[in-house]
């Protein structure tokens, strides 16, 4: 679409009402004032006042623009984005509109307007020099809004002010502002620092600094230390280690390799401390236990020097696993699609963040291979004619990919049945549950990385240096853009599997005469002998769900296709890419609350209903 302000003039903006939106400022930021004005558009257009509401019309779609300082090229994008269209994009504010943003920049007094316009202007770079003041301009509009004496005051968006202002002072190469905005961060954190015990505020500030390589590790480490120690005097775990790893990243950009790995063991070490807590009570909850026991082993074997801790630890870990089998317990849980639109909003609403996506990974699960084989095995003595006649399947391109003969394997075609029947199922939870969730998820709340990356962190299923992966690929699904989670996430979900297969004593990989080795991709892997193996792991359901999903010619056989470029893109808004999405967080979530999987079987495990039970879509 295109954005132009046509004849609309700067006593237009004077005239009109447009400080009243920003005066109800709330936490979302600039992002949260299109709302209002859409509202002062409709309400000018019932009023016959066209001229007026195309202004609020035009104010709108630039406060639609969402800061995203997480991807690459420009930050500002489109607020949502859906198989349905997205809304404002940068570049679609042609020469009109851009002339008139720099027109009213002078006589905005909303400090998060003038940085949006000031942003605008810059990015887009139409008048250089203009647009070199603009941006120097939205400079000091972000630090002004992030600027607070108190700590209580300070908001998610206020972090990623601070980001961008030092994002365009390098751009700019003005040393001058970049020195002062890294002079506001570090006296913001004396100020948090001395008003409260350190929490949510400091970490983040620090962390904005760590980003950008900015301030005196052998100052803020020991900081950090101290600061983690008193989270652990308090029992306050996930504050604990938030503070030892800020730690060990100051000591590492100090060059301090000794405090460094201190560092590193004492958040490790946090995990054990939080078993240790769990199991001194008379009914002590050995699952959970068993969790950050698992951590901790997981956490320090990847520190130097730590494998005897570790395998001494591990042998508790193995005690308290065992006795954590008493304590899992049968659901049952068998529902339609519609009622499980009703039951995702009765689920989700109302919650935070993580309580939320706990009940939106568990509300559905993978349709049991026992139900599907059954109702495979039905379906065929029902349907007699069907054993006369073959089954061909067609790519996008009208090729045949597939094709099933009567005289074929009949166990061969038992399987395509279940590989259909169990996409049947995938589509109904996309509409009933997984799309419904994910609305209700989004309509509550702001979902950024910092809030996915606790998910992908310490995560058994991610290995180290992949989480970014994972965090931009879950974000991008949640805020639908579900052609870039499938691109990001089934590389990744083919490497994890890999890496799972492999801790638990499984190569996954060829080695021929010459010494060359190859990695095997997930048309080996998602195969027996190595499904059999990942079914201990993930356990059968979710592995056969991956299986039609990524390789199978009569399921969706996303890697393959994505891969060679045989689909669509309007095919990557379809039912199989957003289940596979969902998918790929529920696994991640199981495993982050139950990361001893690993070792001794399905993350489902406390949620197992045996063979017998069935699946919300049956």
């Amino acid at each position: 679409m295109s954005i132009s302000t046509g004849d609309l003039t700067v006593d237009d903006f004077l005239g009109s009402d447009w400080e009243s939106v920003p005066s109800k400022r709330t936490i979302a930021g600039i992002t949260s004032y299109d709302i209002g004005y859409l509202n002062l558009s409709d309400k000018a257009k019932d009023g016959g006042d066209e001229r007026l509401s195309r202004l609020y019309d035009f104010l709108a779609h630039v406060s639609s623009l969402h800061l995203d300082l997480d991807r690459t090229g420009c930050p500002l994008v489109p607020g949502t984005s859906s198989k349905y269209g997205r809304s404002a994009s940068l570049d679609d504010f042609d020469d009109t509109a851009v002339d008139y943003l720099a027109a009213i920049l002078p006589h905005v007094t909303d400090p998060e307007m003038v940085a949006r316009i000031g942003d605008m202007l810059w990015e887009l770079k139409r008048q250089p020099k203009q647009d070199y003041r603009a941006a120097q301009t939205a400079i000091d509009a972000y630090l002004s809004v992030a600027a607070h004496d108190n700590p209580d005051d300070w908001e998610s968006k206020d972090f990623d002010y601070l980001r961008r202002s030092l994002d365009l002072c390098s751009e700019l190469h003005d040393t001058t502002r970049f020195q002062q905005a890294q002079d506001q961060i570090e006296k913001a954190i004396e100020q948090s620092l001395q008003y409260e015990k350190p929490g949510y505020v400091t970490s983040k500030l620090m962390e904005v600094l760590q980003r950008r390589g900015l301030g005196d590790g052998q100052h803020y480490g020991p900081m950090c230390i101290d600061s983690a120690s008193e989270a652990l005097k308090e029992n306050d775990w996930y504050r604990a280690r938030a503070y030892y790893d800020l730690a060990a990243e100051w000591f590492r950009m100090a060059k301090d390799e000794q405090r460094t790995t201190e560092a590193r063991v004492q958040s490790a070490e946090s995990f054990v401390l939080q078993a240790d807590s769990m199991l001194k009570g008379s009914s002590a909850p050995y699952t959970l236990a068993a969790e950050f026991l698992a951590s901790g082993v997981r956490e320090l074997r990847k520190i130097p020097g730590q494998r005897s801790r570790a395998d001494q630890l591990h042998v508790r870990l193995v005690e308290t696993q065992q006795r954590a089998l008493s304590e899992m317990t049968p659901v049952v849980d068998s529902i339609d699609g519609s009622e499980m639109f009703k039951r995702a909003k009765e689920a989700i609403s109302g919650k935070d963040f993580q309580q939320a996506l706990w009940a939106y990974v568990n509300g559905y699960r993978s349709t049991s291979v026992s139900f599907l084989r059954s109702q495979a095995e039905e379906i065929s003595k029902g349907f007699l004619l069907g054993r006369f006649f073959g089954t061909s399947l067609k790519n996008a391109m009208g090729r045949t990919i597939a094709r099933q003969e009567p005289s074929d394997d009949p166990e061969q075609k038992l399987l395509m049945d279940m590989y259909r029947n169990a996409a049947l199922a995938q589509n109904i939870a996309v509409q009933g549950w997984i799309e419904p969730g994910r609305y209700f998820i989004g309509a509550e709340h702001s979902i950024r990385f910092d809030a996915l990356e606790p998910i992908v962190r310490h995560n058994p299923f991610v290995a180290y240096g992949r989480e970014g992966y994972y965090v931009r690929g879950l974000h991008a699904g949640f805020h639908g853009d579900f052609a870039v989670a499938a691109h990001l996430l089934i590389p990744q979900i083919e490497h994890s599997i890999r890496a799972l297969l492999e801790e638990n004593g499984t190569i996954p990989s060829s080695l021929d005469d010459d010494g060359i080795q190859d990695e095997y991709n997930l048309n080996k892997t998602l195969r027996d002998p190595y499904a059999s193996k990942l079914a201990e792991i993930l356990g059968e359901d979710i592995v056969f769900d991956l299986r039609g999903l990524l390789i199978e010619r009569f399921g969706s056989n996303l890697r393959n296709d994505i891969a060679h470029g045989l689909i669509p893109y309007s095919y990557l808004y379809a039912h199989p890419p957003v289940y596979l999405w969902w998918l790929a967080l529920r696994i991640c979530t199981l495993f982050a609350h139950l990361p001893t999987a690993a070792k001794t079987g399905s993350p489902e495990g406390a949620t197992d209903t045996g063979d017998e039970q069935q699946n919300d879509c049956e």
